[in-house]
């Protein structure tokens, strides 16, 4: 893992909403229409679309605890501590630094480069994180528009069933308000 893989991620996903709904759409028009295969590539298309938004997730998650790794390690180089129990791996790292007998002006400069390195990991998390956050609509409807896709087969391709219409108000709720915010 590297600084930039949340906040890639985060784009990622973000950017492809709009290929996605207009795919969808495509698909379930040629499931009305009855053409061999569309089941499959719509449920694909909606299994990699959550696969990416939770791999999205996972990555600023992973970001953020890995930055506080990188800051617990620099607190122990600085200090000199080896008597720490923390198991993660920066943490040892720092410790047996230390015991190994790593100069003081050595410590001190791993210190400030992980702790440079934590504030980097933390900066990359909270770009994707606010990423993710603003695209919240553009999500949302891509996952509406997916789950009304997947009903409409059992209901007939009717809009106005009651399985179907809070869906399709909550996809198009969604779509005015991701518009309204790209066009601010």
């Amino acid at each position: 893992m590297n600084v930039s893989d949340a906040p890639n991620l985060a784009r990622s996903v973000t950017k492809q909403c709009g290929f996605l709904r207009r795919q969808i759409s495509q698909i379930s028009k040629s499931e009305q229409d009855l053409v061999e295969g569309a089941t499959e590539s719509r449920e694909c298309i909606a299994s990699k679309f959550h696969k990416d938004v939770k791999a999205a997730e996972r990555a600023i998650g992973n970001a953020d605890r890995l930055a506080s790794a990188f800051d617990s390690a620099a607190i122990l180089m600085r200090a000199g501590d080896t008597t720490t129990t923390k198991a993660d791996p920066m943490s040892q790292f720092a410790v047996r630094a230390v015991r190994l007998g790593l100069s003081k002006a050595k410590r001190l400069s791993l210190a400030l480069k992980l702790a440079n390195g934590a504030q980097r990991g933390r900066e990359a998390a909270s770009k994707a994180a606010d990423r993710m956050s603003d695209a919240h609509d553009d999500l949302s409807s891509v996952a509406e528009l997916i789950q009304m896709a997947a009903r409409l087969p059992a209901a007939g391709f009717k809009m106005a069933l009651p399985s179907i219409a809070p869906i399709r108000k909550r996809y198009l709720a969604h779509c005015r308000a991701a518009q309204k915010r790209t066009t601010k």
